[in-house]
């Protein structure tokens, strides 16, 4: 047994992918499950292919050499960065993209690797991320036209993210309609028109996604069995597929205070301390350097988190119901930001189950 571990249980997890996929084919809409929150880790990524499952999307180009393995259909979620054109084109299949120097050096990198890379145009609309206006996003489409080296294939926007922007009706609505204007204007046939991630999974839901919006990039919803414009468990999913295994390598009871005179700690923060007392504590092995340790939610009561270093994280244990030891292990759940995080650092184990 190696610690600390993320543990994932893969029937759940197969049962999260079905639940969404039918979801979305019960209404013709298209779907690309997004594998950055899972680090594209291999074994899940062919779960995913093996219930052919394949339209697949990341946003570090270093995770392509997975996807590329298994996916029909490949798409960079980041903007591609222009130090990199060369990859964006022989790994992945789609883009997406606000920047006209970006779009002519894509068409510039495609035509010298024999391809025509497709693109989904990135529109602005409110969360101020990526995205163009829409009077920048008709020059863009002109320009992507006259270029051989790429291919238009949709328009999309991002919401739930800088600005926690809420994707509503309106805001599909307004994309609707300027995809038919440009589908008409320039004769386009959009394959995609992408209204946003899990937190547009409750417009799909209530059957209130417009006719052309027809395509979500999902991945929260995939892992952790919610959508994200309202924080909402999603009906028949789990939201338990992932957990993590920590690891008690002390266990002794302290002082609440520390003694001396207290600077910066080690993550160059000022502390406080309240006096409670002697505390009975346990220090796990695992600590800032790989994820968010306030953020992680104990499995068991009487498991109060008070604080970490990069390595360590040290918790409050007077209230447990039972004795902990050197060598025990305590189990925790995750949001999003730590799967995501703990599935990226090289010292977090992965054991599927």
């Amino acid at each position: 047994m190696k610690n600390p571990c993320l543990l994932i249980n893969r029937e759940k997890f197969i049962a999260n992918a079905q639940a969404l996929s039918q979801a979305f084919a019960q209404q013709a809409k298209k779907v690309h499950f997004v594998t950055k929150g899972i680090g594209a880790y291999e074994p899940l990524v062919k779960i995913l292919a093996e219930h052919d499952l394949r339209y697949l999307a990341d946003s570090r180009l270093e995770n392509f050499a997975v996807l590329r393995k298994y996916a029909k259909d490949s798409l960079l979620l980041r903007l591609p960065m222009l130090s990199e054109l060369d990859q964006v084109v022989s790994l992945c299949d789609i883009s997406l993209n606000s920047e006209a120097q970006t779009i002519a050096a894509l068409s510039e990198a495609a035509l010298a690797q024999g391809k025509a890379h497709k693109i989904i145009l990135m529109l602005e609309m409110g969360d101020r991320r990526e995205g163009a206006d829409l009077a920048e996003a008709e020059d863009l489409v002109k320009l992507a036209q006259g270029l051989k080296g790429v291919k238009l294939v949709g328009i999309g926007a991002n919401f739930n993210c800088y600005g926690g922007v809420i994707p509503d009706e309106a805001k599909m609505q307004t994309m609707s309609a300027f995809a038919s204007y440009l589908e008409e204007s320039y004769q386009l046939e959009l394959e995609y028109v992408s209204g946003g991630n899990s937190g547009s999974l409750y417009l799909l839901n209530q059957a209130k996604l417009p006719a052309k919006v027809n395509h979500l990039r999902i991945g929260e919803a995939l892992l952790l069995g919610r959508e994200t414009s309202y924080g909402q468990n999603l009906p028949g999913m789990y939201q338990d597929v992932f957990s993590l295994r920590a690891e008690i390598i002390e266990a002794k009871t302290k002082d609440s205070l520390p003694e001396g005179q207290v600077g910066l700690n080690a993550l160059g923060q000022a502390v406080s301390f309240e006096d409670r007392g002697y505390l009975k504590r346990v220090i796990l092995a695992i600590g800032a350097q790989d994820v968010d340790p306030s953020s992680l939610q104990p499995l068991e009561k009487g498991i109060e988190f008070l604080g970490n270093s990069s390595d360590h994280s040290i918790y409050n244990v007077s209230d447990y119901r039972g004795e902990l030891a050197v060598g025990q292990t305590l189990n925790f759940s995750l949001d999003y930001a730590c799967l995501l995080r703990l599935a990226t650092s090289p010292y977090v184990h992965k054991e599927i189950y």
